[in-house]
């Protein structure tokens, strides 16, 4: 690759600002506040919990996921504890490994240290706060960037096992994701053997079957454990029929609708796709003047990742699913710019970089901590020691939990069922879900899903319900079942929250005619 402008012959330098790249990041944002944040978030971590518990994913627990993050989350919650600081502090390291690991890929690519830090710096300023929760989605982006890092090095055997591995585990984490991810290293390995790579010694059938190795690797063993535990039928249901069925149907949006609007960050990774085009004239152009093939096959693999990036969520193509494949398209834009500034006469490029570098970095950053700053002022919130170690909520929530904690402490097993909102509430209060289900809404939960929620809560001991009171009155089989055979609290306060509970034997509902389904 070219190097007259940005030396490299100092790897020692590099691996410094990576590590306090990743201690800066990881650090502040785990000095975050613990407040509990989407509802997503909360759904995971508390299936992480049950499994930690003895339930069995698939079977006793309904996930349309591949099992990689629970599995993940209840190790962690298994030493650690079963706290919301551990995941927190696991994003927080997730982040902090992608902003270093961004850092390299730029420089591998052989941008230069400042454009390099600008787009770790981008990252750390944006990305988390697009969704600032522990996610699998989080991990399959980490995921994503290392195999990037991967396919900048020289093609070997044992580099084409890593990669498989690599995108095996995004697999195992995410299966859309990973499956794109996977097909897009594909195109890369036969593309760079076909048709980049000069070197006779890449031996493209051993790096493909080494590839596949290593997809296996990582797939088959939790894949295949998950099935020997829950039964084949639950497993491909969940994770191929419900997908392309109930959540396909359900949940469609345009491109980068939703999400942040702080900072214009929503417009910035909505567009930042673009910066692919940065890369293709380093491709055709290169192919054909005879340039070094090294940075030719550098810009293959960012354009086909790339690629493959976008397909991984054009399921849900909205903003924050575009902040998550952002990392990429950032490392295309630092190359773009470095391609640009390698124009300008010797003795001015640094002194134009750093100035483009620190113009990127200081406004988002000032308008990214001046945002979170006003956040901060407008939560009153409180220090609330819950069940799921200390959380920082408002006082009348933290008074609301206590009251239902109090009224679970009476119940044998902690038995409770939320309707409309999320698995955090289990988790602060400890409260058991009777149902296989941490996520109910019309469309995406089948039919046959409802009346196997209704027949739990007709059949089972479950004392008291909690449903939003703003869908109290929706027509919906499980909130007809619930206004029929369950009264509203005597408890004033835990009434507006929307706290029900079993109607005693004999009473007459309100709805009774209309609770019957068959």
């Amino acid at each position: 690759m070219e190097r007259a402008v940005n030396d490299r012959a100092r790897p020692g330098l590099d691996a410094a600002l990576a590590l306090l790249i990743f201690a800066v990041c990881a650090g502040r944002l785990a000095a975050f506040p613990l407040q509990p944040g989407h509802a997503d978030e909360a759904h995971y971590l508390h299936e992480a919990k049950r499994v930690l518990q003895g339930e069995r994913l698939y079977r006793d627990v309904f996930e349309l996921t591949t099992p990689g993050w629970v599995y993940l989350m209840a190790l962690l919650f298994e030493v650690f504890g079963v706290t919301l600081r551990t995941a927190r502090m696991a994003a927080a390291v997730i982040h902090g490994a992608t902003a270093a690991l961004l850092f390299i890929v730029c420089r591998r690519l052989d941008v230069r240290r400042g454009f390099a830090l600008a787009a770790a710096a981008t990252y750390l300023w944006v990305c988390p706060q697009m969704f600032p929760v522990a996610s699998q989605h989080w991990l399959a982006t980490l995921l994503g960037v290392l195999v990037l890092a991967l396919c900048l090095r020289p093609l070997r055997p044992w580099l084409g096992g890593a990669l498989g591995f690599v995108a095996g585990l995004m697999i195992a984490v995410h299966q859309a994701r990973g499956l794109a991810m996977a097909a897009g290293v594909a195109a890369f390995l036969t593309v760079d053997s076909l048709v980049l790579q000069r070197d006779h010694r890449s031996q493209p059938l051993a790096v493909g079957i080494a590839f596949a190795a290593g997809l296996l690797l990582a797939t088959v063993p939790m894949l295949g454990a998950a099935t020997v535990s829950a039964g084949f039928e639950p497993v491909w249901y969940a994770l191929v029929m419900h997908p392309m069925q109930s959540y396909a149907s359900t949940f469609v949006t345009s491109w980068g609708r939703g999400g942040s609007t702080v900072f214009s960050v929503r417009g910035l990774v909505t567009y930042v796709p673009l910066a692919l085009l940065c890369v293709i004239p380093r491709v055709l152009y290169g192919r054909h003047s005879g340039a070094d093939p090294r940075s030719v096959r550098a810009g293959a693999a960012v354009l086909l990742l790339g690629g493959a990036s976008v397909a991984s969520v054009w399921y849900y193509p909205d903003a924050i699913h575009l902040a998550f494949i952002a990392p990429l398209f950032f490392a295309a834009a630092a190359d773009g710019l470095e391609r640009a500034v390698r124009r300008l006469a010797g003795p001015v490029q640094n002194g134009v970089a750093w100035a483009i570098a620190v113009a990127i970095v200081v406004p988002i950053g000032v308008g990214m901590t001046r945002e979170l700053a006003a956040r901060s002022s407008r939560r009153l919130t409180t220090v609330y020691r819950s069940a799921f170690g200390p959380v920082e909520v408002f006082p009348s929530h933290a008074a609301m939990l206590d009251d239902l904690s109090r009224l679970l402490d009476a119940v044998p097993s902690r038995t409770l069922y939320c309707h409309g909102y999320s698995a955090y509430t289990y988790l602060l209060v400890d409260g058991r879900n009777p149902t296989r289900f941490e996520f109910v809404r019309a469309g995406y939960t089948t039919a046959a899903q409802v009346e196997e929620i209704v027949a739990v809560l007709r059949t089972q001991d479950v004392p008291y319900v909690w449903i939003n009171p703003r869908d109290a009155e929706a027509r919906d089989p499980i909130t007809i079942f619930i206004r029929d055979h369950y009264e509203r609290v005597e408890d004033a306060a835990l009434q507006r929250w929307g706290l029900w509970q079993r109607r005693a034997p004999g009473a007459a509902g309100r709805h009774s005619s209309a609770a019957r389904l068959g």
